[in-house]
């Protein structure tokens, strides 16, 4: 377990930087962990983040990549953000990296 200093509180991540606690999370913690992966998060990232994070939170488990995409499609397409480029979305591990910057936990 690591505590990292974020916004003058402790977070307790894992040691594969997933967030411990769901409900702890926020756009302050989602913007600390984009700026240490050295990401700007844009419309399009916000709109993966903030479908994951309220799918998970209502079934409690990750909807798959496909599922995001279509469910904040117009919203991605107005960005040219695709199936294809969420790689390039979230550079560091696609999609597992929109999961971890929304705070769900890595048992998913």
């Amino acid at each position: 377990m690591l505590a990292k200093q974020i916004d003058d509180r402790d977070v307790e991540f894992n040691d594969s930087g997933y967030m411990l606690d769901f409900d702890e999370w926020d756009d302050e913690i989602a913007n600390a962990l984009a700026t240490a992966d050295d990401l700007q998060l844009t419309e399009c990232h916000w709109a993966v983040i903030n479908y994951i994070r309220e799918f998970f939170g209502e079934y409690e488990i990750t909807p798959s990549q496909v599922a995001v995409v279509k469910a904040v499609g117009d919203r991605m397409i107005d960005h040219d953000c695709t199936a294809q480029n969420m790689g390039q979305l979230f550079p560091l591990d696609g999609y597992n990296q929109a999961c971890r910057l929304a705070g769900l936990p890595e048992s998913f």
